[in-house]
């Protein structure tokens, strides 16, 4: 196989972010792997970022020449220089610029402020360094809560069966296992308390607003712009675009963006709906599950938990 193979990868990020997802590439993935990688070139002009290397094998053979162009999608070009090229080296090479730019994209996420609206529901905001939504954070985002209640009350239990029973201090451990299965059977409805939405058949959908910030304030944004601003952009975008129009369209945000205060560039902000019901439907029929019921918590930090005794009763 000789003739050149060319893909298309959609990025997922905004046009101002392509150099520095080609720097990415070449300064954390190409550059550390040369013993893989020869002839590396990285190229920026007013054309856009351009990026090509040769794959060689481990005596250095020269195997598939790799080219990536800049754009939307962006262009990869494979050309192997080696007539007895296996399929399984074009694909890996493939393979190689979408992990990485998922990677970088995983990155990026660090420099992006998301909003979350439910339809026909009042406007929550996410648990951005709210104290008030703390035990709610500790619960969903992470098992510390758990560990700590756990360990107090072990300690607890001991010292009080040590002071007052000390002939019976072998049944702690049988009491905090009981406890434990208490908590398991009942975690379904601690979670649904301290979510914020239901999602259900008849009301799936969730929408987001992604705004990637400009590369030179990811570090100072949230010194710049405080909770109760950004709510207040929230609530309008909400109001006045989501509830009349039925879905949030970026061109409107941007100028309640720059109403507000905020310089935002149009290329920066995506908009999307999702189908949250019909996600977690087609995961629990793949895998043969019951359909659980399904709870979001509106926090910045993306996560995703279970929880229940078994599938039959359980959330997601």
């Amino acid at each position: 196989m000789t003739e050149p193979v060319s893909y298309k990868i959609t990025p997922e990020i905004p046009p101002s972010y392509m150099e520095k997802l080609f720097d990415y590439i070449y300064t954390k993935y190409l550059l550390p792997q040369k013993q893989r990688f020869t002839n590396i070139s990285r190229e920026t002009s007013t054309q856009g970022d351009f990026l090509s290397y040769i794959i060689v094998d481990a005596r250095g053979k020269q195997l598939l020449k790799v080219e990536v162009k800049s754009g939307n999608p962006i262009e990869l070009k494979l050309t192997p220089l080696d007539p007895a090229v296996s399929p399984e080296v074009i694909e890996e090479a493939k393979q190689d610029i979408i992990i990485s730019t998922q990677i970088f994209k995983e990155n990026a996420r660090k420099g992006t402020v998301y909003f979350a609206w439910r339809e026909g529901e009042e406007v929550v905001p996410e648990a951005y360094e709210k104290p008030e939504k703390s035990f709610n954070r500790l619960f969903l985002e992470t098992q510390v809560l758990f560990f700590i209640v756990f360990i107090v009350f072990g300690m607890v239990i001991f010292i009080a069966l040590t002071a007052f029973y000390p002939e019976a201090f072998w049944i702690a451990p049988l009491i905090l296992i009981g406890i434990q299965f208490i908590f398991v059977f009942f975690s379904n409805n601690f979670i649904a308390r301290t979510a914020d939405w239901h999602i259900t058949k008849d009301n799936p959908i969730i929408h987001f607003l992604e705004y990637y910030l400009p590369i030179s304030e990811e570090s100072d944004f949230k010194k710049k712009y405080s909770r109760d601003q950004l709510l207040a952009i929230k609530k309008e975008i909400y109001d006045e675009i989501l509830a009349k129009q039925g879905e949030v369209d970026p061109e409107a945000a941007q100028k309640i963006f720059l109403k507000h205060g905020v310089p935002c560039e149009l290329e920066n902000l995506k908009a999307k709906k999702v189908n949250v019901y019909e996600l977690v439907k087609d995961l629990a029929d793949r895998f043969r599950f019951p359909m659980p019921k399904i709870v979001v918590s509106n926090t910045m930090v993306p996560n995703a938990a279970a929880s229940g005794a078994s599938p039959s009763p359980g959330w997601f």
